[in-house]
């Protein structure tokens, strides 16, 4: 367990490190509407942030740049056939790492880790957060040896296996830039896919009606965004699951639904999560809150993905899985009224 949190400690301090980063340099976000979704006053700069088809094609370039550390899967889509861009990012070629004398010897198992972004539309802020992550860690790759950016990108290549779904709802993103609402949360049919997932479905923390930005769907899974999800926790097991959100800076744990907040109701490995959240909390400036996402936040949330993780993929695959949802903030140099101001 021990080397289970020092090297996941080691790639969530980046994590929110970079997304931190990112938030400083980029001129303001993107956020969300009050519950009748309304259209953005603000428009995003497309010379700071990506497009849709700038995510899809800095992607592949990065990808096919880096053959022996990346692999993009295409085949798992949105409602509409769009990618939704799955990266895996391990050392492919090397199962034997050398020792300090240069001779090769059994690399351990790895932290196998789950990373989820863009999940909601209008959040712009995560997707740029990964690309730091990608430059920082290619970067690394094609150093000088020994270097300090060449032994973060060893280290971490050597010890993670870290599968990243770029785009969960790249429909929603194609959606707002047509329609230039950039407060629109949901899938291309509304849906918020961060309420369509069989954990407390159907609760207070979530909607019914056509319009909400909490619109749950008419039963759990109805969104085909869903599956990238429910297939690839089938195909492997994972350590852990981190989902990446902007808006606010604080890091959740589970659970975030009325029920468990009502029963005040724990994922087994809370400790570990906690501690976890901590150290990452404390190395930001300023720190982000962390704790249960029902105690934090002063709303519940019902069918979410990072609950579904905790409560019925839980022990992913043991009591060392961690699950987080990480959220940014959004720039003070914002000025004026618009959705970000209300940001979840």
């Amino acid at each position: 367990m021990a080397d289970f949190l020092r090297t996941f400690i080691l790639i969530s301090r980046f994590a929110v490190k970079w997304m931190s980063f990112v938030m400083m340099c980029l001129s303001w976000a993107v956020g969300i509407s009050n519950t009748a979704q309304r259209k953005e006053n603000y428009l995003p700069d497309y010379n700071v942030y990506h497009n849709l088809s700038k995510i899809y094609s800095e992607i592949s370039e990065i990808a096919e740049r880096n053959p022996f550390y990346m692999q993009l899967d295409n085949t798992y889509v949105s409602r509409h056939g769009r990618s939704q861009l799955l990266l895996h990012i391990s050392n492919f070629s090397d199962s034997h790492e050398p020792n300090e004398n240069g001779q090769p010897q059994w690399t351990p198992s790895k932290v196998r880790i789950l990373f989820s972004f863009g999940e909601h539309a209008r959040e712009f802020f995560p997707i740029e957060s990964l690309f730091h992550l990608l430059r920082n860690l290619t970067r690394g790759i094609h150093a000088v040896r020994d270097s300090p950016e060449e032994l973060f990108s060893r280290k971490l290549l050597s010890k993670v296996d870290l599968f990243i779904i770029v785009m969960l709802n790249p429909d929603g993103r194609e959606y707002i830039e047509k329609t230039h609402n950039y407060c629109w949360r949901g899938t291309s049919t509304g849906v918020d896919v961060n309420r369509n997932f069989n954990w407390n479905y159907g609760g207070e923390g979530s909607a019914s009606e056509t319009g909400s930005e909490e619109l749950r769907g008419p039963q759990p899974f109805s969104e085909p965004e869903c599956f990238v999800l429910l297939d690839i926790t089938k195909k492997y097991s994972f350590d852990a699951f981190v989902s990446f959100h902007s808006g606010i800076r604080e890091i959740y744990v589970p659970f975030a639904d009325s029920e468990s907040r009502r029963l005040k109701r724990k994922p087994t490995n809370i400790e570990l999560m906690m501690k976890l959240a901590k150290k990452m909390a404390e190395i930001t400036e300023p720190h982000f809150v962390y704790g249960q996402a029902f105690v934090v936040n002063q709303y519940t949330a019902d069918g979410t993905i990072f609950d579904y993780m905790a409560g019925i993929k839980k022990g992913i695959p043991t009591d060392q899985s961690s699950k987080l949802e990480i959220s940014g903030s959004s720039s003070p140099s914002h000025l004026g009224a618009s959705s970000a101001d209300v940001i979840r």
